[in-house]
C-alpha cells in the first residue's frame, strides 16, 4: 500500500496503529506498577498487621497491670478498714477504761 495513495486506508492503518501502540503501552505500564506495587503493599500490610498485634499486647498488659492495681488498691483497703476499726476499739476501750477509773 502506497502511502501517497489519497485512498482512506492509511489514515486508518495510522489510527489502528497508534490505538494498538497506546494499547500495549498502557498495559505494559500497569503490569510494571502491578507487580511492583505488590510487594510494597504486602510490605505495608505486614507491617501495620505487626503494628496491630503489638497493639493489642500492650493493651492486654495494661488490663492485667490495671487488674493487679485494682487487686493491690482493694487489698490496700481491707487492711485499712480493719485499721479503722481497730483504732475504733481501742479508742472505745480506752474510753470505758477512763469512765471506770473516775470517780
Amino acid at each position: 500500500m502506497k502511502y501517497s495513495d489519497p485512498a482512506p486506508g492509511w489514515t486508518t492503518e495510522l489510527i489502528a496503529t497508534f490505538v494498538f501502540g497506546f494499547v500495549l503501552a498502557t498495559l505494559l505500564w500497569l503490569g510494571l506498577w502491578f507487580f511492583r506495587t505488590k510487594p510494597d503493599y504486602a510490605a505495608a500490610l505486614h507491617a501495620k498487621e505487626t503494628a496491630l498485634r503489638e497493639c493489642v499486647a500492650a493493651k492486654n498488659e495494661c488490663n492485667d497491670l490495671k487488674d493487679k492495681a485494682w487487686a493491690k488498691n482493694e487489698n490496700i483497703r481491707q487492711q485499712l478498714e480493719e485499721a479503722r476499726l481497730g483504732w475504733g476499739r481501742c479508742l472505745k476501750s480506752k474510753k470505758a477504761l477512763e469512765e471506770k477509773l473516775q470517780p
